[in-house]
C-alpha cells in the first residue's frame, strides 16, 4: 500500500526539525532531538513551504523554503518539516475509505432481494429505490391534510337538510380568518355559536338507545 501524499496548505501545524550541527544561534532546540511545532505561512510548491517556526522557549522564527518530507520519503540532513502522527493516520483512513468496498448488511441485502424478486414476478422493471426525505415538517402537513378534511366532512354535515347553515358557517370561517390574520381572538356571535351546537346535538345518536319500536 502506497503512502498517501497531504497536501499542504497555510495555517496547518507540521514537526520541524533543524539540523543537528547547523541551526541560528538564538534558536533553543527540543530536549533530545525532538521536532518543533511550526505552522505553514505560505506553500511554494507541494515539497516546500515558509515557516513560522516556535522554539522550546516559545519565540518564533522564520525559516524559508523547508523540504516537507512525506511519509516514505528519505530524511535530509538539513532542516525538514514532516507531518504529525495523527495527521498521517487520518491520510491513511481517508484514503483506505475510498478504496474500501462499500458494506451492505444482511437485512438490506435481503430487502433488495425481495424488491427484485418482486419486479420480476409482477413484470416490473427492476428498479433502485431511492431514499425519501419527508422533510422535517411532514408530521404538520400530515396534521394539516387530517384536519381539512375532517373540516369539510363537518361542514357538508352541518348543510344537510339546512340552507341558511352554510352562510352561518361562512361567517364563522371568516372569524376564524380575522383571528389568525390579527393574532387576536375574534369574537363570535353567541347566536351562531348556540345554532352550531343545536345542530350538533340534534345529529348525534342517544347512546343507549335502539330503534324505536315498530307500531
Amino acid at each position: 500500500m502506497t503512502n498517501p501524499i497531504i497536501q499542504p496548505t497555510v495555517g496547518r501545524v507540521v514537526w520541524f526539525h533543524l539540523s543537528k550541527h547547523r541551526g541560528p544561534t538564538s534558536f533553543t532546540r527540543q530536549p533530545g532531538e525532538q521536532p518543533c511545532a511550526a505552522i505553514i505561512t505560505s506553500v511554494l510548491d507541494d515539497g516546500r513551504v515558509n515557516l513560522s517556526v516556535f522554539d522550546s522557549d516559545g519565540a518564533v522564527h522564520s525559516f524559508r523554503c523547508v523540504e516537507l518530507v512525506q511519509e516514505g520519503q528519505p530524511v535530509p540532513s538539513y532542516p525538514y518539516c514532516e507531518w504529525m502522527p495523527y495527521q498521517k493516520g487520518q491520510a491513511t483512513k481517508a484514503e483506505a475509505a475510498k478504496k474500501s468496498p462499500i458494506h451492505v448488511d444482511a437485512n438490506s441485502a435481503l430487502v433488495y432481494a425481495l424488491i427484485g424478486v418482486g419486479a420480476k414476478l409482477s413484470g416490473a422493471p427492476s428498479i433502485n429505490l431511492p431514499v425519501l426525505d419527508p422533510g422535517a415538517d411532514w408530521i404538520e402537513r400530515e396534521i394539516q391534510r387530517k384536519s381539512a378534511a375532517a373540516h369539510a366532512q363537518f361542514a357538508n354535515g352541518l348543510t344537510q337538510g339546512d340552507g341558511t347553515t352554510a352562510d352561518r358557517l361562512h361567517a364563522l370561517r371568516l372569524s376564524e380568518d380575522a383571528r389568525s390574520a390579527s393574532g387576536k381572538a375574534a369574537e363570535v356571535p353567541v347566536s351562531l355559536l348556540l345554532h352550531i351546537f343545536c345542530l350538533l346535538v340534534a345529529r348525534l345518536p342517544l347512546a343507549g338507545c335502539g330503534a324505536p319500536p315498530k307500531a
